[in-house]
């Protein structure tokens, strides 16, 4: 739920918040920029599932929504930039030779760590 930047639970079809600021003193997200009703859709395959919120839970008991919020959102990140960092490879530019390529080597190196930041982001 504080993953989500859920704060209040959805009968009819959660968003999928994207971005925003998560106010742990106002229980929303500031600012969000989401996709509706696209949450229920990866969590329970169905667009109008019901998703609990953390309005469920104490607020005694709430986790610290906003260092969850975006641990995730960084995890999610470094994982798509992973997964394009190759793309470069596919560049006319390239064609001078892969292994000679600066711009690539210092893609490489500069996404070395980046699964390990990812894993610790997001475990």
């Amino acid at each position: 739920m504080a993953m989500e930047g859920h704060f209040e639970s959805h009968a009819h079809g959660a968003p999928l918040v994207l971005f925003g600021w998560p106010d742990q003193e106002a229980a929303k997200v500031k600012y969000a920029i989401s996709i509706p009703k696209a949450s229920s859709l990866i969590l329970k395959h169905d667009l109008d599932a019901p998703l609990a919120g953390l309005d469920t839970v104490a607020k005694a008991d709430w986790p610290p929504v906003a260092i969850i919020f975006w641990s995730f959102r960084i995890m999610v990140g470094l994982g798509f930039l992973m997964l394009s960092s190759p793309l470069p490879a596919y560049s006319p530019d390239c064609a001078i030779g892969l292994y000679d390529w600066r711009p690539l080597h210092l893609l490489a190196v500069v996404m070395g760590p980046a699964g390990f930041v990812a894993v610790i982001a997001g475990g």
